[in-house]
């Protein structure tokens, strides 16, 4: 019974972790989507890249993750070049497609793509594997506690 106790603490503290993190995310997510309440229609100009290794190969061959840099004109005709903090593999853009800029009008430099669901795609993982870590860990404690 004491083993079933400390694998449910175990189980339930993890699962603690990632909702706190899943929560983290999410309301992070939330106020970034406040802030950015500019919106404008930009072109990409180039790719930017960021190598990482990648633990899928036997190998550990280097990948690149891309981020678009971007040119838009703000709501005041500010132009302004930047490009989103979220780099992705495999590349979502090509050089001279359009894309819709979600920016903060505070600071234009800040920017986002529109329907870029990185975020959301990180809090829903984290929030699962929680849910699952808890659904094993609480009965788990409830029955060594019996």
């Amino acid at each position: 019974m004491e083993a079933l106790l400390i694998v449910g603490l175990i189980f339930s503290g993890v699962g603690l972790i990632f909702l706190m993190v899943a929560c983290i995310i999410y309301f992070n997510k939330k106020s970034s989507d406040r802030r950015y309440t500019g919106k404008a229609y930009g072109e990409v100009l180039r790719l930017l890249t960021d190598s990482f290794r990648n633990p899928s190969f036997s190998d550990f061959r280097t990948r690149s993750s891309y981020s678009p840099e971007v040119r838009f004109f703000t709501s005041m005709g500010v132009e302004v070049v930047s490009h989103p903090v979220i780099f992705t593999y495999p590349c979502k853009y090509q050089v001279g497609q359009t894309v819709t800029v979600l920016y903060d009008e505070n600071n234009p430099q800040k920017i986002k793509i529109a329907g870029d669901n990185t975020a959301k795609i990180l809090y829903i993982i984290f929030f699962s594997v929680s849910a699952l870590l808890l659904l094993i860990g609480i009965p788990m404690l409830i029955i060594s506690l019996i």
